[in-house]
């Protein structure tokens, strides 16, 4: 597994390019995951990146 460091400047980025996409439950998800970041004085956290296959 890898993880990457994710500020709220990058979750705002990734928020908006999920709304460019119209996958709103992900901008939902994304934008709840930022409230919590809010909540608990935290301003990045780690997200996982998942690898997808190729081929």
């Amino acid at each position: 597994m890898q993880y990457n460091l994710t500020t709220k400047n990058d979750m705002k980025e990734i928020i908006l390019s999920a709304i460019e996409q119209e996958k709103w439950n992900a901008a939902i998800k994304l934008i709840q995951t930022v409230q919590e970041m809010e909540r608990n004085g935290r301003e990045s956290i780690l997200i996982e990146i998942k690898q997808h296959p190729s081929g």
